[in-house]
């Protein structure tokens, strides 16, 4: 169980997201002018926060969501929000969200929300996006609910971040074809974790409750990145 002062820091940090979430925001101006991206936007249960995967590294990380897929004509506007703490969602309850019980837990934040503007140059057919993008999309918002979790732990211990978890394994399955260009949303929720392996559920949506794709996948933490832990 984490001690009081503990739990402290955590509603700290995300108090802090939170005064922060303003100037996310002030960049990504062009979701407020569609309604159902912000009444999102509006919920006092989702903050929004910078995308990791979309600010270009000096070491050249993340350069294909930084770079390659920075473009007009393929992700024209993207903004992750994250669903706060300790709030219950469809997929938690009090019951079973770790930081509602109290639990001591690598990953406070459950859930996490990506709006996305797509252009045509991620198209398969005409006007259709191609399900290669589709499930890179269902894969990266995977990973940025583990790194948004990650970052918040580094802003209170102040370490240096690591490679938390690879993908190790991706199941998608296609509902729908995702229109191009336009809006869509991710979601992105834990589903469990076990040691090393953590297993994430992960949707493409059109922002009405309707799912294009949805993917199940489990990511694992190295052995010497876990064993550092122990």
């Amino acid at each position: 169980m984490p001690s009081i002062g503990g739990v402290r820091e955590w509603i700290a940090q995300i108090q802090a997201a939170e005064r922060e979430a303003p100037a996310v925001l002030a960049g990504n101006q062009h979701f407020l002018s569609i309604p159902w991206c912000r009444d999102i936007i509006n919920d006092p249960n989702w903050i929004a926060t910078t995308t990791p995967s979309r600010q270009a590294k000096s070491n050249k990380e993340d350069t294909f969501f930084a770079e390659t897929l920075q473009t007009s004509q393929t992700i024209r506007n993207c903004l992750t929000l994250f669903r706060r703490p300790g709030v219950p969602t469809s997929h938690t309850t009090a019951s079973s969200d770790p930081y509602l019980k109290g639990t001591d837990n690598n990953y406070p934040i459950q859930e996490v929300t990506l709006l996305l503007n797509l252009g045509s140059g991620v198209n398969g057919y005409a006007d259709i996006c191609h399900g290669g993008f589709v499930s890179t999309i269902l894969d990266e918002i995977m990973g940025i609910l583990i790194t948004v979790n990650l970052q918040l732990k580094e802003r209170i211990i102040g370490e240096a971040k690591q490679i938390s978890a690879f993908t190790a394994y991706l199941n998608v399955t296609f509902k729908r074809p995702v229109p191009t260009p336009g809006p869509i949303m991710g979601r992105c929720w834990f589903e469990r974790v076990e040691g090393r392996k953590t297993w994430i559920v992960s949707t493409v949506e059109d922002g009405a409750g309707g799912v294009f794709a949805r993917a199940e996948g489990m990511f694992l933490e190295p052995k010497a990145q876990w064993k550092g832990r122990l």
